[in-house]
């Protein structure tokens, strides 16, 4: 690992690879991009009047996403402006994931639920906690094979992406114990390796 020195040191809340050679890091009220092949990083304009960027996505097509406490925000690639996608009542905590599935839903993970955004004109879904009883605040989501995975402070909840109100299965690792300390309870990440196999 190497340290890149030119970003901000304050905490990153999050990153996005965008192309083959850059990374978009969100941290507090400012986005910065690093170029993989110099390890320069450069600042990177953000949404206006943004006091803290949460989370950074980047969807099929290779637009950029960024969310803050209650708003989702697009990266117009004709502009190069960012436009106001939705603002959510978050009710007991911000918005902490976004994923865009293979057929253009945007999910979007609170400490509060998960809701799902389907297109243009289209109103935001709010999927009840009963859906994913148990996780708690969600900390990441990632699509694959028709399966939406839910990562939270308190373990993974599988959805059916063509019917999100259906639970295809449910896992919560244990509690740790008193003499079992590294046990792990909550999923902070997840990726898809080239064989189709999801890591945690």
């Amino acid at each position: 690992f190497e340290a890149v020195a030119a970003i901000p040191r304050v905490r990153v809340y999050d990153s996005a690879a965008w192309g083959r050679h850059h990374m978009l890091c969100a941290h507090h009220g400012a986005l910065t991009l690093v170029d993989s092949r110099t390890m320069q990083a450069v600042p990177f304009a953000a949404p206006p009047d943004t006091r803290a960027i949460y989370v950074a996505d980047v969807d099929a097509q290779g637009v950029l996403w960024v969310a803050t406490i209650d708003q989702v925000y697009r990266r117009d690639p004709a502009t190069g402006r960012w436009v106001l996608h939705v603002t959510l009542r978050v009710g007991d905590g911000e918005i902490s994931a976004l994923h865009h599935d293979a057929w253009g839903v945007l999910w979007v993970g609170t400490g509060d639920g998960l809701w799902m955004f389907s297109g243009a004109g289209a109103a935001p879904q709010r999927l009840v906690r009963e859906q994913y009883t148990g996780v708690g605040k969600i900390t990441d989501l990632f699509a694959h094979a028709g399966t939406l995975y839910i990562g939270g402070e308190g373990g993974l909840a599988l959805l059916s992406q063509f019917n999100p109100l259906v639970m295809r299965s449910y896992w919560a690792p244990p509690r740790p114990q008193r003499r079992a300390r590294s046990q792990v309870r909550s999923v902070r990440g997840m990726l898809l390796d080239r064989r189709g196999n999801v890591w945690l």
